[in-house]
């Protein structure tokens, strides 16, 4: 897929809006003049698009372009909720990765959040207020373009993925291979083969690596000792965390500290 021009500009042309729609509705409008962001958040039905048939499902979301011939109807059953907003973009080309028959969202309560903000933003009418929805719908194509662009993760990788957060947040802990692959529902064989694929290396350098940058922000901004530093991270010999951190980066901890910050020279 072409690479997004992350420079993006859009104007809005009309109030974002939810919208539930009535019992006897049925859309034909005019060829569109602009596009039209439109997302189905509930409901069923049926949409053709420049004569194609495609159905409606919750999720679903269309990127309409300007001149498509429009018609849809809903299942009385399951009545639509949509949220909807025609816009101008700056740099149409930028739109011409998304799907003609629209795609379904992943991250459905994110995208809901920034719509609501969205519409509440619009509705307040100040100038700020305004700059704020319009950057909000923006992000929106933006997460949606970065959904094509990365498919949603299978439990298993979704679950490292989480794992990996923790490991950032908590590098001190003891980390070990078989609990993690434990934690993750996978054997330690296969753990070790996704935790790869995922992250770009094995469990075991991640959280090395992880207690390294940890250690790097600590040396940098903060009074804590070379050992108290170790000791945080979970290493219990300074000078083996003096050691994997010079084999690293190819100097030891305290000179990063000392270039940085000369008047905690005397912090071991």
């Amino acid at each position: 897929m072409e690479a997004w021009n992350y420079n993006l500009s859009i104007q809005l042309n009309n109030e974002p809006r939810f919208h539930r729609c009535e019992p006897g509705w049925q859309w034909s409008p005019p060829p569109l003049p602009d596009y039209d962001l439109w997302w189905v958040l509930e409901g069923r039905g049926q949409i053709t698009l420049d004569g194609q048939r495609i159905e409606i499902k919750p999720g679903r979301c269309f990127i309409l372009r300007p001149g498509t011939e429009i018609r849809a109807t809903q299942d009385l059953a399951y009545r639509l909720l949509v949220f909807a907003v025609h816009f101008e973009p700056q740099d149409p080309a930028n739109l011409a990765s998304f799907p003609f028959e629209g795609q379904f969202v992943q991250d459905r309560e994110f995208l809901e959040i920034m719509a609501r903000h969205c519409e509440n933003f619009f509705q307040r009418g100040d100038t700020a207020a305004r700059m704020q929805s319009a950057a909000l719908v923006q992000q929106i194509l933006l997460k949606l373009w970065d959904e094509l662009q990365h498919p949603q993760l299978s439990a298993a990788d979704r679950s490292i993925g989480q794992l990996m957060q923790t490991i950032r947040l908590e590098p001190g802990q003891p980390w070990k291979v078989a609990e993690m692959a434990r934690q993750a529902g996978l054997s330690r064989s296969q753990f070790t083969r996704r935790f790869q694929r995922v992250a770009g290396m094995p469990p075991n350098a991640f959280v090395i690596q992880a207690r390294l940058d940890r250690s790097k922000q600590l040396l940098l901004e903060t009074d804590m000792s070379l050992a108290n530093i170790a000791e945080a991270l979970g290493y219990q010999d300074i000078f083996f965390f003096s050691r994997q951190f010079k084999a690293l980066t190819g100097f030891p901890p305290s000179h990063l500290r000392n270039s940085a910050r000369p008047n905690l020279t005397n912090l071991s």
